[in-house]
């Protein structure tokens, strides 16, 4: 079969949506300019690459002149979901505090530039083209993933610290990780809910869950369970079983739970001690860091030069503790509106210098996606995501109750990818990330659910 000249411009947007989820996925790029660099042996990475950065921008063109032509639409969708449309004013506005005022607009240029392909991509697709185009990305990633691991160890497995751990295309496990805990739900639900490529779904499935396996992310595979015990009632879920439907908000809420008492963990001994503190005089949060870490001023600077940190420290719990104790201790210095989106974690001349100089070891971020959020965007950024997240999810939940098959599918998709996605930022720290496939698909979700289920197809 030919591709004539009419069906061009069809295959044109497929193949710009496919190639798009992959480069937001993190995919190949990275790891190829880098030469194949892991954590440990001794090589610095760069902070960006400005191939990457340039076709980034031609992404973000593109996208917006696809809009265009939807321009009433998207209109009425930014006047729908004000919530991501402040946060991403926000971003921009923080540029006024920043430290570091252009790095703040760069970033905030590209967060503008990922929210419109998010937008996009709920406005032009159907949700199972949705779910077709990115089945079609992950299984790309998954196929070069393989190539990498077996004919080119050198990138796809990592070296250093990580020794012998599969990364596939991508420049961290724990980056394979997150992306195969998103391909095994993808292929999951579509596996439940179609009859027709009923085996190639359930092996992309197996796949998905095989390299998550062997990328030892333990976080997300905890994660991937919780998801996968609630998938399990899916079936149930379509067969109308009212139980099922209560057992499946519960453990909503059970997952909810779990995140808030990482949370409490995280902030309620920072709360008590300086309660404790200021009415007995004890020791303050700061001694507290410093007894767990010694003196900072007994410690050097951390230069570029500086040997890499034992991953001990960024996975066991007491090393992010101990993290998260100085990271606290810097958003109470700007606890309102924060230091400004992307310019906190900047390199030897930024604010996370004090932060490195207390741990001992150059953090790349807070390994928590609120606690990051709070630096970049203060208490108001916080509160403008909870507001749009808890906005999201009242939709969704009431949209578990259709009576039709279809929309029970989309919605229970969206909620499912929602639990992953706040669960794994308990760790992680992916929330508000511009150029990320995961906001990318919060974006699509929250645009998503205020489209009628007629939707223009051009």
């Amino acid at each position: 079969m030919y591709v004539t000249m009419r069906t061009l411009p069809r295959l044109f947007e497929p193949i710009f949506t496919v190639l798009s989820l992959f480069l937001y996925s993190g995919a190949l790029l990275p790891l190829v300019l880098s030469g194949g660099i892991s954590q440990g042996d001794g090589q610095e990475a760069p902070s960006s690459y400005p191939l990457i950065q340039f076709i980034f921008l031609i992404v973000y063109l593109i996208t917006a002149l696809l809009l265009v032509k939807r321009w009433k639409q998207i209109i009425s969708l930014l006047i729908k979901e004000k919530f991501i449309f402040l946060l991403i004013s926000l971003a921009f506005i923080s540029a006024l505090w920043s430290d570091f005022p252009l790095m703040t607009i760069k970033r905030s240029i590209a967060l503008a530039g990922t929210t419109l392909f998010g937008i996009y991509f709920a406005a032009r697709y159907t949700f199972k083209q949705q779910l077709q185009l990115l089945s079609l990305t992950l299984g790309i990633t998954i196929f070069l993933s393989f190539i990498f691991i077996i004919a080119f160890p050198e990138y796809g497995i990592m070296s250093g610290e990580h020794n012998g751990i599969w990364r596939g295309i991508y420049l961290h496990k724990n980056t394979l990780g997150k992306m195969m805990g998103l391909s095994s739900l993808v292929f999951l639900l579509l596996a439940l809910d179609q009859r027709e490529n009923y085996f190639s779904l359930w092996m992309g499935f197996g796949v998905s869950v095989f390299l998550l396996i062997f990328s030892t992310s333990k976080t997300i595979l905890l994660v991937f369970i919780i998801i996968l015990v609630i998938c399990g009632l899916y079936t149930f879920y379509l067969k109308k079983h009212i139980t099922a439907i209560a057992v499946i908000v519960a453990l909503v809420l059970i997952s909810g739970s779990l995140f808030l008492q990482i949370q409490l963990n995280l902030f309620a001994p920072i709360v008590l001690s300086d309660t404790v503190s200021a009415f007995t005089g004890t020791t303050s949060n700061e001694e507290i860091v410093s007894d767990q870490s010694s003196a900072a001023t007994d410690k050097p600077t951390i230069t570029e030069q500086s040997p890499t940190v034992s991953s001990e420290d960024i996975k066991t719990l007491t090393g992010r503790k101990q993290l998260w104790f100085s990271v606290f201790n810097m958003i109470k210095k700007r606890p309102w509106l924060g230091y400004g989106y992307g310019s906190f974690w900047v390199g030897n001349k930024g604010p996370s210098t004090q932060v490195w100089n207390e741990i001992n070891w150059p953090a790349p971020h807070a390994h928590n996606g609120l606690l990051d959020l709070w630096l970049e965007l203060g208490i108001i950024g916080v509160l403008v995501f909870l507001s749009g997240l808890l906005y999201a999810s009242i939709k969704i939940v009431k949209g578990l109750f259709a009576n039709d098959k279809q929309r029970k599918t989309r919605y229970f998709f969206y909620l499912t990818y929602i639990m992953f996605w706040i669960l794994i930022n308990a760790t992680g720290s992916i929330l508000l990330k511009h150029n990320s496939l995961f906001w990318v698909l919060y974006v699509t979700i929250a645009y998503s659910v205020s489209l009628s289920d007629k939707r223009v197809k051009t």
